[in-house]
């Protein structure tokens, strides 16, 4: 059921004292309320156009999408970034494998080179062991 505009606000003439007694009321709220109902209902329609517009855009980038990229190559797509996210994955457990065997390699160089200054000390030890002894046989041959 279908009206037009000016006939929702069409204004009619009182059939009995009743309605003459409100027809001034009923007068003036019509002109007040008759721009904001005209209002929402251009807005509406200008939303409807809108809806309908977006509506057929998708429609057509969507025909678009169907016709233009093919199911075959996208699942060909979605395959080679498979494979290639498994090759980066194994790239990536070799990465960490030769980050320990590096923590592993620096601990034992840094036991090494501990080892070198424990035999520089005992050297250096050692050396002023007989030193000590060069002095004490060389005092005692002094001595006698």
């Amino acid at each position: 059921m279908s009206r037009q505009k000016s006939e929702v606000f069409a204004i009619r003439r009182p059939r009995s004292l009743r309605e003459g007694a409100l027809y001034p009321v009923r007068r003036m709220v019509r002109r007040i309320l008759r721009p904001w109902v005209t209002a929402v209902s251009e807005r509406f329609d200008q939303l409807y156009s809108d809806t309908a517009t977006a509506s057929e855009r998708l429609d057509v980038l969507g025909r678009q999408l169907d016709d233009s990229v093919p199911v075959a190559r996208v699942l060909e797509g979605v395959e080679e970034i498979d494979g290639i996210a498994a090759v980066v994955r194994k790239m990536s457990e070799d990465l960490a494998q030769v980050a320990s065997d590096l923590r592993r390699i620096d601990d034992s160089l840094a036991a090494v080179q501990a080892l070198g200054w424990d035999h520089v000390a005992v050297v250096n030890r050692l050396g002023q062991l007989e030193d000590r002894l060069n002095r004490q046989a060389a005092a005692k041959v002094n001595s006698e």
